[in-house]
């Protein structure tokens, strides 16, 4: 999944992401290194976390690390308002099945 490189200026985007295999335990979303977004800009990803709750994930300019989604399905949305476009995003999508992997800097942080 990615956007233009450059991304347009003034674009709110939202995409809904569903997989229906049943036994898909978690999402792992792979950034690409080259995504980088304007300060003010946003890639956001919500879904439900292990307790069914609402989260979300969002990522300003360019602090991009790799992460797991519990579940299926998630959302994301992409908002640029600035006047400064960069290359923009770029992201894997991977089912998984198991326990959920943690990026280095998730495990950290825990």
């Amino acid at each position: 999944v990615q956007s233009p490189h450059p991304y347009c200026d003034n674009i709110h985007g939202f995409q809904q992401y569903h997989f229906t295999n049943e036994t898909i335990d978690y999402l792992w979303i792979d950034l690409d290194s080259q995504s980088k977004i304007e300060l003010g800009d946003a890639l956001t990803f919500s879904y439900l976390d292990v307790f069914g709750d609402h989260t979300s994930k969002g990522f300003p300019r360019f602090d991009f690390i790799d992460f797991a989604i519990p579940g299926n399905s998630f959302n994301m949305t992409f908002t640029a308002d600035s006047s400064i476009t960069y290359y923009g995003y770029k992201f894997t999508v991977t089912p998984g099945i198991g326990e959920i992997p943690f990026s280095d800097c998730e495990r950290f942080e825990q």
